[in-house]
């Protein structure tokens, strides 16, 4: 990772924190950016989270090939075989036997009235008004049943055909075509309407671009130039982007609809068959080149059109429509064979990581310094990468000159396999402590430089490891004892058996004060431990009857915040002790267990196995796929 994307990333995840928790003064990175570390297979560089939707989340079809956001905010999906309406994040569709007047639908538009307007190329076009579906033919007066596009104008639905145009009127239904509009019918489909200066055109494939004139006798058409080929057209703003086989041809407005048109200039690649106008004036492409594999999602200015694929990881070729909806900040887009994909264009939400594997944690405080993949260790500010065969090749070089017996079984350590390849090894957690990065895996655990040098080799596997304020090393056998290393050159620690109740055993997690060590068992309860007092046990003491926990994390107040195996979260204030522990149900958050636990000055980020809880002042919100947070499942 470069450092203009750590930049990058650092200056959203202040923006992120400023909005939702008052402001960035604390110097703690880590309390908040594990919003941006989870599983993923995305790359840096404002990466937006994506969402995939097919046939098998309940698309009719695959090939999308028209896409509308409503004046009610529902998404419209028409496909190559069926209708469909998302809402919530799931699909009800409509087909011919629901009353469509045929199932490949490829346009969709919204009347004055608000109600929905679906084209379908073959079989005509359907009005729903909201209860019932009425369908508009050749039969009843539309010029072709092969519609390509819809437009909204005042009281009238424009309907641009494989060959012609018809005109409905709105309040009666009236069906009004323009046999003048008919010509080569190879040559002449409908490729999109525009206004301008009160004036209305539309364009043709290779037959040019017209102007509609509405008269108190009838309606005509004029001629205005040659121009071809169009095989789709964007307006937006000022400029008149019109696609050509291979390339963009752009105009200014005035000069695209005088007699002799003057092009600006042509710029990028493959045929774009949707122009979106998105945030902050972006205007976005979907392109796909028929018999050529160019297409893709592009972003489009006046002079040239940059794939946005390093924003969104998308492989995809073959997009062919798009939307944007406002309110949600979500850009749609189909393609002809992948379904629909769902891009979170809101900036709160962004992605770090520039590998394909799981994410597993990371390190840093008022920086991001180092992060754990289930492949190996990235180290930000160098951008080198520790891959799983580093790490083995410095075991067996710590191997050949430990100072001391390799541990073994019968004096209850959990030992090691030696003989382990690169391969099958598994990275547990990261954390940092002493200026060092500390990896635990199931070939030991190594201490390493930021710079990438191993430091420290202990041959122990153990599942979580931690500190204490004197930063001595501290493991456990999740069916052993516990050790508190404050001799690691020479193996010299002070073991702690599992008989006495006392002794922490199958941990959940360890986190430090500045005087005490906190142990979160599975099965047996809270324990704190320090050098004055020695290990106490809440539950031994009768004090905390509470047996099992699934996490724990220690906020910049001191508080103490556990994760009930059945959902509930508790707070623990040292301070004030157990007479004011503080419970937030689990009937208050969204997910049946709790993950991690994470805190920003009065904010607590609860990870559940369905996604993000924010609570915030007694209200919480909840993030998902649905906002952005890839399949919402967060390591």
């Amino acid at each position: 990772m470069t450092g203009a994307q750590v930049s990058c990333i650092w200056s959203m995840v202040m923006k992120y924190l400023s909005q939702y928790a008052g402001g960035v003064k604390s110097k703690s990175l880590r309390s908040f950016i594990f919003t941006f570390l989870f599983s993923t297979h995305f790359i840096c560089a404002q990466q937006y989270p994506v969402r995939q939707y097919s046939t098998v989340e309940g698309l009719p079809n695959n090939a999308v090939r028209a896409l509308h956001v409503d004046s009610r905010g529902l998404l419209w999906i028409g496909t190559e075989n069926g209708l469909s309406k998302m809402e919530n994040g799931t699909f009800r569709n409509f087909f011919e036997s629901d009353g469509l007047a045929f199932n490949s639908v490829w346009a969709i538009g919204e009347d004055h009235l608000n109600q929905m307007w679906f084209g379908s190329y073959g079989g005509g076009l359907t009005m729903f008004d909201g209860r019932s579906f009425h369908i508009f033919n050749t039969e009843n007066g539309l010029i072709d049943d092969r519609i390509r596009h819809l437009y909204s104008y005042q009281d009238k639905m424009l309907v641009g055909t494989e060959n012609g145009i018809s005109i409905i009127h709105v309040e009666n239904g009236k069906v009004e075509s323009l046999p003048e509009t008919q010509r080569d019918a190879a040559r002449n489909y409908t490729s999109g309407f525009f206004e301008s200066t009160g004036r209305l055109f539309y364009t043709t494939y290779r037959h040019g671009v017209y102007e509609i004139i509405f008269h108190p006798s009838g309606t005509t058409v004029k001629k205005i130039h040659d121009h071809a080929p169009i095989y789709a057209l964007g307006h937006l703003n000022d400029k008149i982007f019109t696609s050509n086989k291979g390339h963009v041809d752009v105009f200014e407005v005035e000069k695209f609809i005088a007699a002799n048109p003057k092009q600006e200039g042509a710029f990028g690649q493959s045929v774009v068959w949707s122009y979106i106008p998105g945030p902050e004036q972006t205007v976005f492409g979907t392109a796909w080149g028929i018999y050529q594999q160019d297409g893709g999602l592009f972003v489009i200015s006046e002079n040239n059109m940059k794939s946005f694929k390093r924003h969104t990881n998308l492989e995809s070729r073959n997009f062919i429509s798009g939307v944007y909806d406002q309110e949600t900040q979500s850009l749609f887009v189909g393609t002809t064979d992948k379904g629909l994909f769902k891009i979170t264009l809101n900036e709160s939400v962004l992605f770090s990581g520039e590998r394909p594997s799981e994410t597993k944690g990371f390190a840093g405080s008022d920086k991001l310094e180092a992060i754990l993949y289930e492949d190996g260790l990235s180290l930000v500010e160098s951008g080198k990468f520790l891959k799983n065969s580093n790490f083995k090749e410095a075991q067996e070089s710590f191997l050949k000159k430990l100072k001391y017996p390799l541990p073994k079984h019968e004096e209850d350590f959990f030992e090691l396999n030696y003989d382990m390849e690169a391969d099958d090894m598994v990275f547990y957690s990261l954390l940092e402590n002493n200026s060092l990065l500390w990896v635990n895996t199931n070939i030991g655990i190594f201490g390493i430089s930021k710079e990438g040098e191993f430091i420290e080799y202990v041959p122990i596997h153990s599942y979580v490891i931690g500190f204490n304020p004197e930063n001595e090393l501290i493991t456990n056998h999740p069916y052993g004892g516990l050790r508190i290393f404050d001799d690691l050159k020479h193996f010299r620690h002070r073991y702690f058996a599992p008989e006495d109740p006392l002794t922490p055993t199958q941990l959940a997690g360890i986190i430090q004060s500045d005087t005490v060590s906190y142990f979160a068992s599975v099965f047996s309860g809270l324990y704190s431990y320090s050098r004055q007092t020695g290990f106490r046990s809440f539950l031994d003491e009768g004090t905390w009857e509470e047996k099992k926990f699934k996490t724990i994390h220690r906020g910049e107040n001191g508080k103490i915040f556990l994760g009930g195996e059945f959902g509930d979260l508790f707070i623990y204030d040292p301070r004030q002790g157990f007479g004011n522990l503080e419970t937030i149900a689990k009937d208050k958050i969204v997910g049946n267990g709790i993950i991690f636990i994470e805190t920003f000055k009065d904010a607590i980020f609860i990870g559940t196995e369905t996604g993000l809880n924010i609570y915030q002042e007694g209200t919480v919100r909840f993030f998902n796929h649905e906002q952005g947070l890839g399949s919402g499942l967060i390591s």
